[in-house]
């Protein structure tokens, strides 16, 4: 994989980057980090490594994913961290436990990223109607949004349907970007049904044929993405706007990310599409000035 200022171009004889279910974790998170202090910051990065970890699980780093994610599943029930030992996570573990306890993060979002997300990934790589593509980008972001709310310092029960939506709209351009990525693992998560509605044959996405359909298709997604994050801003607390500047940063770095591919034409079957430095700066500051 070859980068150029803020594009990777797609290799078919190198490894595959993480696609679509590993997006949300690389850094576009990054900048978000930087306007909370020094204790939330070290307590998100703890929070950002136990979702990283796990789902880099079920790519290609670990040999029994299904295992080690049963171990996590065990350590969250119990509170106990022990149990990672054999996979070299006790302390890893025990940092998550401690921020839980600290900062009141919901174990049942933690829960989810696994059984709602990463956990599906081992099971499934079609997704027929958009509610199931929702659910899975509830599973894979919807729930990190919720983790994070307490880090934050906001209410969970006053700002989850805002990070949940937001959550989805940040998945659902991932999705976009990564297609051939994916494509390349076998998998499809647009939803089937809008593929049907456009014409648009599976087949074609695997081969990574760019067809008028396949065009249709993937500007239909880019508006479903433009309207999740819509909805998301409408549900935004004013409130605790002020708090909620990492996720206000997080979607705007996102909805940047959106805009560039769609003006590049959506090279997205060669070519992977990032905001570079300065443009994430950029994006940083409409986030903060709105």
């Amino acid at each position: 994989m070859t980068e150029t200022s803020g594009t990777s171009v797609i290799s078919t004889t190198t490894p595959a980057p993480s696609g679509a279910s590993h997006g949300f974790f690389r850094s576009h998170f990054a900048p978000a980090f930087y306007v909370l202090p020094r204790d939330r910051r070290h307590a998100l990065r703890i929070v950002y490594g136990f979702f990283r970890k796990l789902d880099d699980a079920v790519d290609v780093e670990r040999s029994s994913p299904g295992e080690y994610l049963d171990a996590w599943r065990v350590a969250l029930r119990d509170s106990d961290s022990t149990g990672l030992a054999a996979w070299g996570e006790e302390k890893a573990a025990a940092e998550l436990l401690d921020v839980v306890s600290r900062f009141g993060v919901p174990i049942s979002a933690l829960e989810d990223f696994i059984e709602k997300g990463v956990a599906v990934d081992l099971e499934r790589n079609r997704f027929q109607t958009p509610m199931d593509t929702e659910r899975y980008c509830y599973g894979v972001a919807g729930t990190v949004g919720i983790a994070c709310l307490p880090i934050f310092g906001v209410p969970v029960d006053e700002a989850k349907d805002f990070a949940v939506r937001l959550g989805i709209a940040v998945q659902w351009i991932n999705t976009i970007r990564d297609v051939a990525v994916d494509a390349r693992m076998n998998r499809i998560y647009l939803p089937q049904d809008h593929l049907d509605e456009f014409g648009c044959r599976e087949d074609d996405i695997l081969r990574l044929r760019r067809t008028p359909e396949f065009d249709a298709l993937i500007r239909h997604e880019a508006g479903v993405a433009r309207s999740h994050y819509r909805r998301a801003l409408d549900l935004l607390p004013i409130r605790w706007e002020r708090q909620l500047r990492p996720a206000r940063i997080m979607g705007r770095i996102y909805i940047d990310l959106l805009s560039k591919i769609e003006r590049r034409g959506f090279p997205v079957f060669t070519k992977r599409i990032s905001l570079n430095i300065v443009e994430k700066a950029v994006s940083t500051w409409r986030a903060l000035r709105t």
